[in-house]
């Protein structure tokens, strides 16, 4: 569901939410009633709503994939390129497969 955490950085923006847990729990808002309350304008809350049983059970990782990549998040979010931003959600999830896999390594 990491696909949703560009908006939830945007709702953060949009509603001056404290941190981003915050603006998780609008976006979850929004996708549990599928209409616009507090998410960002161009959304596809149908979609969303759709996705709200998937990002109920994603909620947990989304929160602690944010807290491990908050600040390069957020500096890719101030670029306001939606590409710049996915591409570095995608470095994120790769740093975390590497770390997992490093620590399975270790295991054995």
């Amino acid at each position: 569901m990491e696909r949703y955490l560009y908006d939830i950085f945007q709702t953060s923006g949009k509603n001056h939410c404290s941190d981003l847990n915050i603006a998780l729990a609008m976006l979850l808002s929004d996708a549990k009633t599928g209409v616009q309350e507090y998410g960002p304008d161009g959304l596809d809350y149908q979609a969303l709503h759709q996705d709200y049983e998937a990002l109920m059970e994603a909620e947990g990782g989304l929160r602690r994939f944010m807290g491990r990549h908050g600040e390069k998040l957020a500096r890719a979010y101030q670029t306001k390129d939606r590409q710049t931003f996915d591409a570095a959600v995608a470095v994120c999830q790769a740093e975390d497969a590497q770390k997992k896999a490093k620590a399975e390594n270790a295991a054995e």
